[in-house]
């Protein structure tokens, strides 16, 4: 029964894979003893969330899309979170219980140190709960982009204070298109040389730093939009995520860093250029690289 049910997993987790076109396992009986051993950690955590195991396997598919080894993936994976998150999707009402009493209820306390009223609060947790659990314009709730490489509890924290911020701002005049315009500004400093050789290469340095962004952690990349975009202070940050302020410059100097490291290696495997050209781009990557990461940030990521 047990090798059953491994086969079955390893089968539906190899078809959503194969829908993606992405490298396929060829160890599927480990394949399927890492996916039994997933399922069940998950179900031990959540014995009264019902969904089909199958599907919830074409789900965890997606999460550890991308990796090189998907058998250590899965084991990172928080699974356990991902199920209620999977359930939720499905409509499965003992997950959209839990979801409210384990983790909707500890909004207002990832909210304190905001100083909002009662009210504010109130709103900030209603619009949190229709975001995650209510499709806009034919799209999917947003507790779908939840990928389980952290936990729920800082994901929702996180989401909660850009909420937050956002219902700020959209009380306060503000000059349209203000934050637009300044990420569109060409640093003073830039050799033309340099913007004429990145301009050239523009399409792919984008889908390069597009592609290191991805790589980063669901929290690293939360880290970078309430620094870049959000513009909270490292003792903000520190609030959100309940660490010292030295731990959370640390967190933005390593993310900014692995960002640009992999777009470098990226653009190097990439392009084939001259070494003092691709310096050459490398410079103007390196001194353009906060508004770069504010303006994709920005424009790749749904609120």
């Amino acid at each position: 029964m047990a090798i059953d049910l491994a086969e079955t997993l390893a089968q539906a987790f190899v078809s959503a894979l194969a829908k993606r076109n992405v490298a396929l396992p060829r160890d599927r009986a480990k394949l399927g003893g890492g996916l039994a051993q997933a399922v069940a950690r998950a179900h031990h955590a959540w014995p009264d969330i019902h969904v089909d195991a199958r599907e919830f396997v074409a789900f965890l598919a997606d999460k550890a899309e991308g990796a090189s080894d998907l058998e250590a993936a899965l084991a990172e994976l928080r699974c356990a979170d991902l199920l209620l998150a999977f359930g939720c999707l499905k409509g499965d009402g003992r997950a959209l219980q839990e979801l409210d009493r384990r983790y909707l209820s500890k909004v207002p306390a990832a909210l304190a140190r905001m100083h909002l009223d009662a009210a504010s609060i109130d709103d900030v947790v209603q619009s949190l709960r229709q975001k995650l659990l209510v499709a806009v314009r034919g799209g999917v709730p947003k507790i779908a982009q939840y990928a389980g490489r952290g936990s729920l509890d800082a994901w929702l924290a996180a989401a909660s204070v850009r909420i937050a911020i956002d219902l700020e701002r959209a009380a306060e005049p503000r000059q349209a298109g203000e934050d637009e315009l300044l990420a569109d500004l060409p640093s003073p400093q830039v050799d033309p040389e340099m913007e004429c050789i990145r301009a050239r290469h523009e399409p792919e340095f984008r889908k390069a730093f597009q592609d290191a962004l991805a790589a980063l952690s669901d929290q690293d990349r939360t880290v970078l939009r309430l620094s870049f975009l959000d513009r909270l202070s490292i003792d903000q940050i520190g609030e959100v995520f309940r660490v010292h302020r030295s731990t959370a410059a640390r967190w933005i100097a390593r993310c900014r860093e692995e960002v640009f490291d992999k777009t470098r290696q990226l653009l190097r495997e990439r392009l084939r250029m001259t070494d003092r050209e691709f310096e050459s781009l490398v410079g103007a990557l390196r001194s353009n690289l906060d508004v770069s990461i504010h303006r994709l940030l920005g424009r790749s990521q749904p609120r």
